[in-house]
């Protein structure tokens, strides 16, 4: 938060023309506060800055009902605190909105791998009737596909795995991942255009959220 909020404080000071935000830090005043252009990515800063992203509760229903159609009883989510303000919480709600009894497992941290592998082993002690994981994303799902072969459980057979972002990086490393694909190019493309409306006062009624289609990418983990 520090750091993001020093590189905040720098921009503004030199004046830029706008910047776009994709971060997930939470507590960064500076931007309520100034009336440089700003444009957020899945994430909300102010009732004033724009957000863009994919349809989340979309994508979060496409997933569960995935799961659902391959046969799970006992699906469980995992996913970042409950108290990030951001659109990816829709993902959460889509979940918990089509499971009879939802079970939801926060991480503080999902890029802590060694956490999230403990977090994994919970569940699986905890549940042991677990046969669905909707990862909220990409990273979390490949940690689940690490843990289970280390405790023997066999995918998909035994557990059926599906995540979140379809990134070109991710995709050729676990080409086996089910996963939701969100339309990265379409909402840079997307924030770039609006911060650049925002910056030349056109297109002022816009509306604050634009939500971008998403895609279901079946392969072998579900």
């Amino acid at each position: 938060v520090a750091k993001e909020t020093s590189y905040a404080e720098m921009l503004i000071r030199h004046q830029v023309d706008g910047i776009i935000v994709c971060s997930y830090n939470r507590g960064i005043e500076i931007y309520k506060n100034s009336k440089l252009p700003i444009v957020a990515i899945d994430h909300y800063l102010s009732p004033t800055i724009p957000v863009i992203g994919s349809d989340n509760y979309e994508g979060g229903k496409l997933a569960v009902q995935h799961l659902l159609n391959q046969g799970c009883k006992a699906i469980v989510h995992i996913n970042g605190p409950s108290e990030l303000e951001t659109p990816t919480q829709n993902r959460r709600k889509a979940y918990e909105d089509q499971v009879a009894h939802p079970i939801t497992y926060e991480l503080n941290s999902v890029f802590d791998e060694e956490a999230t592998a403990e977090t994994i082993k919970k569940i699986f002690k905890e549940h042991p009737e677990t046969d669905g994981i909707f990862a909220s994303d990409d990273l979390i799902a490949s940690t689940c596909l690490k843990v289970a072969s280390e405790l023997g459980i066999q995918i998909p057979n035994q557990l059926k795995v599906i995540g979140y972002d379809g990134t070109q990086s991710v995709r050729r490393l676990l080409p086996q991942l089910t996963t939701i694909k969100q339309p990265i190019e379409e909402i840079a493309q997307s924030a770039v255009l609006r911060l650049m409306d925002i910056i030349n006062e056109v297109n002022k009624d816009e509306r604050m959220e634009v939500i971008l289609p998403v895609q279901l990418l079946k392969s072998e983990t579900a």
